[in-house]
């Protein structure tokens, strides 16, 4: 009797959302520990132990679209006869501006540790530009470097120049003198200053701080902080949204 019962129970689960997305949701919610009311409660009081970064990016990817919400809202059957993931989602929606507020955690969960990497990067690229620009040694190799070009390029339009492209010191290595022992400019020029004087090329060792630099990607950095102004923004919003 109890299975027929079961069966007659089953037969009226009503599916309103798409049931591929469905299905996906409860495998993306396989394991989640927390009730609708605990995790509602969780969303309504901001609390980032409850919900760390991982449970909340999994409700983020599950938020009901505004398709999906008129959905679910315009339903006026027994809200019993639904299947559980869409059970689930009716309850989420109790929460006002439910993704908005979701995005927002994430971005104050994650913001000190990425913010304290930013910083550090920042803080590594600004020293390099500063060893550089302060650097005697480095200006005076510099220095020879452009007396060499002009000397190499007398008689020529280029034989009177007051400066060059930093990028220019990549090329130095690939131009090379002819004959049997081929040497690259940037060595006949080293070996030189060396042979004058060696306390000049000990500008690689005062600035080592530039190699780090150089493995830090500017474009992330761009990114990274346009994303913070962006979750600034939008946080701001949430606040003055909260007012009304």
């Amino acid at each position: 009797m109890d299975k027929k019962k079961a069966q007659a129970k089953s037969s009226k689960v009503i599916f309103i959302l798409d049931q591929k997305r469905i299905s996906d949701i409860g495998i993306q919610m396989s394991g989640y520990p927390l009730s609708a009311d605990e995790t509602i409660d969780g969303l309504l009081d901001l609390d980032d132990a409850l919900l760390d970064q991982e449970r909340l990016q999994k409700l983020l990817n599950i938020a009901p679209s505004s398709d999906e919400a008129n959905q679910l809202k315009s339903y006026e059957g027994n809200p019993e006869d639904l299947c559980s993931i869409e059970i689930l989602l009716t309850n989420l929606l109790r929460v006002p501006r439910l993704p908005e507020r979701l995005e927002c955690m994430i971005f104050k969960n994650k913001f000190d540790t990425e913010f304290a990497n930013l910083s550090k990067n920042i803080a590594t690229i600004t020293l390099a530009i500063k060893g550089i620009k302060d650097n005697d040694k480095f200006k005076t190799f510099l220095a020879v470097l452009l007396r060499v070009g002009n000397y190499l390029n007398a008689g020529t339009n280029k034989g009177k120049q007051q400066g060059f492209a930093i990028d220019l010191l990549l090329q130095l290595g690939s131009i090379k003198s002819v004959g049997k022992k081929k040497i690259s400019l940037m060595e006949f020029v080293v070996r030189n200053i060396i042979e004058y004087d060696a306390n000049i090329m000990k500008f690689t060792q005062e600035m080592l701080v530039c190699n780090e630099a150089s493995k830090i990607d500017l474009n992330i950095i761009t990114s990274k902080v346009a994303e913070f102004k962006t979750g600034l923004v939008k946080i701001n919003k949430e606040i003055e949204y909260a007012k009304k």
